[in-house]
């Protein structure tokens, strides 16, 4: 089932893609929170290699369990606390929701400790309706912030993450998605300003972070560069898992 409703989301943007030639390459990333091991593997199996999940026990569960996949691309989008933060250095490939400095440094310095491969990619949640339940940076702190983990060493920050606001009309849901657009840019030209011999922060900058099961078409054709799929590939989850 999960192999068949992965490739059903292939044929759909293949689609979209069709009818839009301002769509780029997008990134799909299966968030397999709550759901077996076996169902990951089923998806490597087929070529898949980025997996999301939301709670850091459960993801050290599944890394132990397929190790033998050698290739999976670990993403953390749940949130962060800095007694996990040595662990999210050491075993992600990628975290989507810093949302302030400290957080940043924490990640850059544990990164310094451990062997990686390649350096963590970041991506910074924003909080774009200011919703209390939600993490994330406020659009007016973004820019500033940017440049402040884009100096650190031990991290690449590659761009911005949304957890869309649930039960927005369409036409909200859209210019949601535009708006990140802005704050992209915005960050981006600000990141330029801090090229120079050595570094180029804003050469990295190229994600937008947003779009889930139930808005990931609008999010797509507007801008998204990774779009994180739950129940649109694996189906409802029954059980709760904390971590």
């Amino acid at each position: 089932m999960v192999v068949d409703n992965y490739r059903h989301i292939e044929q759909q943007i293949s689609s979209l893609k069709q009818a839009n030639h301002k769509i780029g390459d997008v990134l799909i990333v299966p968030v397999s929170k709550r759901k077996p091991a076996e169902d990951i593997r089923a998806l490597y199996e087929i070529g898949v290699r980025d997996f999301a999940e939301n709670y850091l026990q459960e993801a050290q569960q599944k890394i132990e369990q397929l190790s033998g996949c050698t290739e999976i691309q670990w993403h953390y989008i749940g949130k962060i606390q800095s007694k996990k933060c040595k662990y999210l250095a050491r075993q992600m490939a990628w975290v989507h929701t810093v949302d302030d400095f400290k957080q940043a440094t924490l990640l850059d310095n544990h990164c310094a400790q451990c062997t990686r491969v390649s350096l963590l990619n970041v991506c910074i949640q924003v909080n774009l309706h200011q919703e209390e339940q939600k993490n994330g940076v406020a659009p007016s702190e973004l820019a500033s912030l940017s440049q402040k983990i884009a100096s650190l060493n031990n991290i690449r920050l590659r761009g911005l993450m949304l957890i869309g606001k649930f039960g927005l009309p369409e036409n909200e849901q859209i210019e949601s998605f535009k708006q990140m657009q802005k704050l992209f840019q915005i960050c981006k030209r600000r990141l330029q300003l801090m090229e120079n011999e050595n570094t180029n922060p804003a050469e990295n900058f190229d994600t937008l972070s947003m779009g889930m099961s139930d808005d990931w078409q609008n999010a797509l054709t507007n801008g998204s560069t990774i779009i994180r799929l739950g129940t649109t590939i694996f189906g409802k989850r029954e059980t709760i898992v904390n971590g």
